[in-house]
């Protein structure tokens, strides 16, 4: 974060001292962090700022120093931040440490992460984890002051968060609960009875995080302007703009007659509609929560193979005696 702060600090020269020579900027835009950055929107955002003759010298200073305002209406939680009492309640004093160690890794802004492999037994804390990530995710698109801008979506676009599993209620049971969990007890977020509810309140307060799961159109949950939803088959995916997946107990599909190449193909689609709609944005993940099965079929040589040939890949194994 430090070549961050040092875009502040260029900030403040070029509006304090505008005619000194500013020649050491080249060696804070050759730092590794803005090769992954979007260069386009930060210069966007301070050209917005320094160009404004509306705002004082003392206000530009101030916008710098809190970029998070072109995007945001309230600042997200860092993940450090998330991962305390004032963002999950009390969950957040019995997740496990290596839990919050993955969370925080995968979430580390300089690390190239943007698909999480839970290759783990059963037990260890990976639903409670998928949960915590898409909570995450959740939070920081719920404070952007307009989504489908940001995103470059049309008006009409429905961001949605899609659960692959064998049933809506396996679905429910493993990602929507565990989330429901530290939702219900943090003072950040707020459960309304109805859409029109939540709709209204999203306008009026934004102070609480507002969340529904009396949604229409066979979603299963509702976080602001992000809808959940449960897939079970590849067809399923088509007409969905997806920010992010998580793909459940692969080996349930198999098990029920689901050949392993269809398996495989919600895998690939799921992160292939993720990838044509946002790239590899910091906000777009996926997940692929599974134990081992058969290493014969395709999903468990991927995730312990073919799934570390990706950078931005970050896969995790372990014995549970271990973890």
């Amino acid at each position: 974060m430090n070549a961050f702060n040092s875009l502040v600090d260029m900030t403040k020269d070029i509006l304090n001292h505008p005619s000194d020579d500013l020649e050491y900027l080249e060696d804070i835009f050759s730092d590794d962090i803005f090769s992954q950055a979007e260069i386009e929107a930060i210069n966007s955002a301070l050209k917005k700022i320094l160009t404004n003759e509306n705002l004082s010298d003392y206000k530009k200073i101030d916008l710098t120093e809190n970029l998070w305002k072109v995007n945001f209406i309230r600042k997200p939680p860092s993940p450090d931040e998330f991962l305390t009492e004032e963002w999950i309640g009390e969950t957040a004093n019995s997740v496990y440490p290596y839990i919050k160690n993955y969370f925080l890794e995968f979430f580390n802004p300089l690390n190239p992460y943007r698909h999480l492999v839970l290759y783990l037994p059963i037990g260890v804390g990976k639903s409670m984890l998928v949960a915590l990530i898409k909570g995450y995710l959740a939070t920081v698109i719920y404070y952007l002051r307009n989504a489908k801008q940001f995103f470059k979506l049309s008006k009409t676009t429905v961001l949605t968060d899609v659960t692959v599993s064998l049933t809506l209620d396996q679905a429910y049971t493993l990602n929507i609960q565990p989330m429901l969990q530290y939702l219900e007890t943090s003072p950040k977020f707020r459960r309304v009875k109805l859409e029109t509810q939540l709709i209204k309140n999203m306008k009026e307060d934004h102070d609480k995080i507002y969340f529904t799961s009396a949604v229409k159109g066979g979603a299963l949950f509702r976080i602001g302007d992000l809808f959940y939803r449960a897939i079970s088959e590849p067809s399923q995916l088509l007409g969905l703009t997806i920010v992010s997946a998580s793909l459940t107990e692969l080996g349930f599909l198999q098990e029920k007659g689901m050949k392993p190449e269809t398996v495989m193909k919600l895998l690939t689609d799921s992160k292939g509609r993720i990838y044509s709609r946002f790239g590899n944005h910091y906000l777009a993940r996926s997940i692929v929560d599974s134990s081992p099965n058969d290493l014969n079929n395709p999903i468990d040589r991927y995730c312990l193979y073919d799934c570390i040939k990706d950078p931005t890949v970050y896969r995790l194994m372990a014995t549970k005696y271990d973890l």
